[in-house]
């Protein structure tokens, strides 16, 4: 049966497209397919005819029937500024957003395109009748134009892009509890060559942090324990073919990778002394290899979820670790 019409959740990230959809009653539902390094480069499209074709090809094959898509953007290709500004009409807020961002951006304002969402006071903020809190954001125009070329080759209308910060946002919304929502959270996101450390407070945005080391180190660690090409270790890793995911070789790289993010979440906390860290949550390709979430676990002295285990209603078809922004975009 065909899925239903609602727009999808699309995003590519840590070379894996995901698609978030829900189905004809109302679950959602998310696929993901891995990208040819012809067509993209880091989370630059290099291709857009040729990634156009891809989703279209994964929407038939998944039977998923969509005129509309919201789309993630990186946070790295997104400026983003917490302002308080005078009240003034939402027109009036989109005419001055831009000089917000003049010692921030580099070229001529008209190279950008700018947006805002409005922050409500939590019930700490003092109350001013006079004054708004906005998070003002920045991306490049030709950014936006190149994703709509590429939706345009699969056949799809754009309707909206958002900053991958705020589809975690959307997610922490999902929260019941108002005190667990609110907490000082991170969403550790171990990518194929990076970790992205995001940073919430009272259910909103704070900063990015990067780490240089990702997954892609135990790919190559099964492709030399077992002599196999990078490719059937992908394979490997993905199914846990053999129990690779457990080999010696790869614990050493999950040690590896786990020093190196504990120096981030140590230079976070470093860096603000009034940081109140105490939950992350793991996410991206880490949250699929359960040895390296089980020894994250234990050594962050923090208490340490994976993505799924947070937000079980979302995780249906198992995989929101890979499709967590794109579910999160279409909430």
């Amino acid at each position: 049966m065909a899925k239903n019409k609602n727009t999808i959740g699309l995003c590519c990230q840590h070379g894996r497209l995901a698609i978030a959809y829900r189905d004809n009653k109302g679950v959602m539902r998310s696929v993901w397919e891995d990208v040819p390094e012809n067509m993209i480069n880091g989370h630059e499209i290099v291709s857009k005819n040729l990634f156009g074709e891809l989703i279209k090809d994964t929407l038939a094959k998944n039977n998923i029937k969509a005129r509309e898509v919201a789309y993630v953007i990186s946070g790295e290709d997104v400026f983003v500024r917490n302002i308080t500004i005078p009240r003034m009409e939402h027109q009036q807020i989109l005419e001055n957003i831009p000089f917000e961002f003049r010692d921030y951006i580099s070229g001529e304002l008209k190279e950008y395109l700018f947006d805002y969402a409005y922050i409500p006071p939590t019930d700490k903020d003092k109350a001013d009748e006079d004054k708004i809190n906005v998070i003002a954001v920045a991306t490049r125009r030709k950014e936006i134009e190149d994703v709509k070329e590429i939706m345009g080759h699969a056949s799809l209308k754009l309707v909206k892009v958002a900053p991958d910060f705020c589809a975690f946002e959307k997610l922490l919304a999902q929260i019941p509890i108002p005190e667990e929502r609110m907490k000082e959270r991170g969403f550790i996101d171990i990518g194929r060559n990076t970790t992205r450390l995001f940073i919430f407070k009272n259910g909103r945005y704070k900063l990015l942090h990067m780490v240089h080391v990702g997954g892609s180190r135990v790919i190559e660690t099964i492709a030399d324990t077992m002599n196999v090409d990078l490719e059937l270790a992908k394979t490997y890793m993905y199914k846990d073919y053999e129990n690779c995911t457990s080999l010696q070789e790869c614990m050493n790289v999950y040690k590896d990778i786990s020093v190196e993010i504990l120096k981030g979440l140590n230079f976070y906390e470093m860096s603000d002394m009034s940081s109140r860290l105490g939950d992350v949550v793991l996410c991206g390709v880490g949250a699929t290899l359960m040895p390296l979430c089980d020894l994250l676990k234990e050594r962050i002295t923090m208490n340490v979820s994976t993505i799924g285990e947070i937000f079980t209603s979302l995780d249906h078809d198992k995989c929101l670790g890979i499709s967590g922004t794109a579910v999160g975009i279409i909430l």
